[in-house]
């Protein structure tokens, strides 16, 4: 099963858009997240690329509260709630909603509304406050 990513350009900060991902050529992302390229456009066993450069992040193959696909990385906000922030974190071949202190199994995401993500200065702060949760 093939799994849907995005990718964080650490140096332009921003993400990769289809046009960029297409100036690179043939991209893989491995099982451990390293990007490579694709046995069309390798030259040797296996050329990694800009490993320092890009931060991949996957689908959690979930929607939240308005149906928007959810990523890791994605800064999340319990609608019931209103003021209780998490981060969405894939740990031991698992994701979690890491609230302050606590990882919640992500099953109650529809629960949930995408605010923003952990590399966009505007919700640094709440980063931040997120007890326990390391990048």
């Amino acid at each position: 099963m093939l799994k849907k990513i995005r990718c964080w350009d650490k140096q332009q900060n921003k993400y990769l858009t289809l046009e960029d991902y297409q100036a690179l050529g043939g991209i893989m992302i491995e099982k451990d997240g390293t990007l490579t390229l694709s046995p069309d456009y390798r030259f040797a066993n296996s050329m990694m690329i800009c490993t320092d450069t890009f931060i991949p992040e996957y689908s959690t193959g979930l929607l939240d509260y308005n149906k928007a696909e959810v990523f890791e990385g994605d800064i999340v906000q319990d609608v019931s709630v209103g003021d209780e922030y998490g981060i969405i974190e894939f740990e031991d071949g698992h994701f979690y909603i890491h609230t302050p202190g606590v990882l919640e199994d992500i099953e109650n995401i529809y629960e949930y509304e995408v605010m923003g993500n952990i590399h966009y200065e505007s919700w640094k702060e709440v980063v931040d406050s997120i007890e326990g949760w390391k990048p």
